[in-house]
């Protein structure tokens, strides 16, 4: 993993973080994975070890292990929303968006990265910039059109 940060990467923080995504992985090679698909995931400066944590807990609740671990495995940006909005959603939105973004070459690259939020993205059909500490109503960053 250490190839993927900056050399002012704070790697005491980042290993916190590896935690925290780990955890939600059955296996080493299913998180290191998501973690080259979206290293914001593990970037101090966008996502926190609560987010990656509640976020998932929210995910198992909505629609159990099995297929929290399939949203996850396709979109590992999900895990940097905000618990509490995420709790908000709805779970089948969270399932198409995941399916849409492996699978649609019309989402921007960035979709369900550390830039982009999965909430906005179900939310608004369209890839919204995720504002610093969440997403959701409320969002202080404007949609962007592609």
């Amino acid at each position: 993993m250490d190839e993927l940060l900056s050399p002012d990467t704070s790697r005491k923080e980042v290993e916190i973080l590896w935690g925290a995504l780990r955890s939600c992985y059955g296996t080493e090679s299913e998180a290191v994975a998501a973690a080259a698909r979206n290293t914001g995931t593990i970037l101090p400066y966008l996502n926190s070890p609560s987010n990656i944590k509640g976020c998932y807990a929210v995910l198992v609740e909505m629609m159990g292990s099995e297929q929290a671990g399939d949203v996850c495995a396709k979109n590992p940006g999900i895990l940097q929303c905000n618990p509490q909005i995420l709790a908000l959603e709805h779970g089948q939105r969270s399932v198409a968006v995941s399916g849409a973004r492996r699978s649609s070459p019309s989402l921007p690259s960035e979709a369900g990265s550390g830039r982009r939020c999965a909430c906005a993205l179900w939310r608004s059909g369209r890839a919204a910039r995720r504002p610093v500490g969440g997403c959701g109503p409320g969002a202080s960053l404007p949609i962007l059109r592609r």
